[in-house]
């Protein structure tokens, strides 16, 4: 994750397009961004969060996302999938996958097709078949 101080936010080393105003946010997109190849980057984030979140200091309320909070992470999982969805769709995927409890980047790893009833069946099939090369990408480089 790279710190752009001019504009106080972060940037995506997977994808190098996605910014984020905090370093927590963009470490969750990296997790499941599908932007390049470069599994790399993304253990190397993923470890440093792991140190942060498990770090002595970590306030009890950490541990637990608040809604809002939650909604974003959903809300950049669906983007970094669809990054040319409807305003109207994103929201409404997100609130179907969230009253379904799928509302973290670690529970929405697990979702599969029988969990997105809700969604249009082009959206659905994108989806699906971008997390299966998702999935792909990580094998073929461990």
């Amino acid at each position: 994750t790279s710190n752009n101080e001019q504009l106080g936010s972060w940037t995506c080393d997977v994808c190098m397009q996605a910014e984020f105003e905090d370093y927590e946010n963009a470490v969750a997109h990296e997790r499941i961004c599908v932007g390049t190849n470069n599994t790399q980057a993304r253990l190397s984030h993923s470890n440093k969060a792991e140190e942060k979140a498990t770090s002595p200091q970590q306030d009890e309320q950490d541990q637990f996302l608040t809604q809002e909070k939650a909604r974003e992470e959903v809300l950049q999982w669906l983007s970094s999938h669809l990054p040319r969805l409807q305003k109207e769709d994103a929201e409404k995927y997100c609130t179907g996958l969230m009253e379904d409890g799928f509302d973290s980047l670690d529970v929405l790893a697990g979702v599969s097709e029988e969990d997105l009833t809700f969604m249009k069946k082009a959206h659905k099939r994108t989806l699906l078949n971008r997390m299966r090369e998702g999935s792909n990408k990580n094998v073929e480089q461990d």
